[in-house]
């Protein structure tokens, strides 16, 4: 194949924080540096997967007294902070449905990083001329790694499916970003 033909990697690298080309089968797509403008921030990398997008967010808002190893109580604290975010983007007309589902935590790994989650059934609002969003899943997680929270967000482009067959890529995708995390 030419060299002008192959696909060139994503940048990995910002604000510090190296992010993996691939996680499991997620391709890296983006990184996206909100540290420069907001410190605390952090960074996000944007990866896609059979029909799933997921965002893994680094960031430490500015706060040296993130634990090595927190308390469960410290990571859903900033669950119900981001889980708030997209509560708040419905309030702001951002989408017309929101359902939440039970809490869970993924993955079940002997030792850290253990994620905690919720699940959401979204609908995005169609911008006028667009035809009408459909349903679909995202999940939240997050969790705590040397010294900077770690929050995942991935979603399908696909209405909602069988709960059993749709979180099959989800929980290995939250599995190989938490043995990635690791090394």
């Amino acid at each position: 194949m030419p060299a002008a033909s192959r696909a060139q990697p994503v940048p990995a690298t910002q604000g510090g924080y190296t992010f993996p080309q691939k996680i499991g089968i997620a391709q890296l797509v983006n990184v996206e540096d909100f540290e420069s403008k907001q410190p605390g921030l952090g960074q996000v990398g944007k990866y896609t997967f059979q029909g799933w997008r997921m965002s893994l967010y680094v960031y430490d808002k500015r706060r040296a007294d993130i634990p090595v190893a927190p308390a469960a109580e410290q990571i859903k604290a900033e669950l119900d902070v981001a889980a708030g975010d997209i509560h708040e983007a419905m309030r702001l007309g951002h989408y017309t449905r929101l359902e939440e589902g039970t809490p869970f935590r993924m993955p079940p790994l002997a030792k850290p990083p253990l994620f905690h989650c919720r699940s959401f059934i979204l609908q995005a609002t169609a911008r006028p001329g667009d035809r009408p969003s459909q349903p679909y899943e995202s999940y939240l997680c997050v969790t705590t790694l040397r010294r900077r929270f770690i929050k995942l967000r991935i979603s399908s482009t696909t209405p909602p499916g069988d709960q059993a067959t749709v979180f099959t890529p989800v929980a290995a995708a939250i599995e190989m970003t938490a043995r990635t995390l690791l090394k």
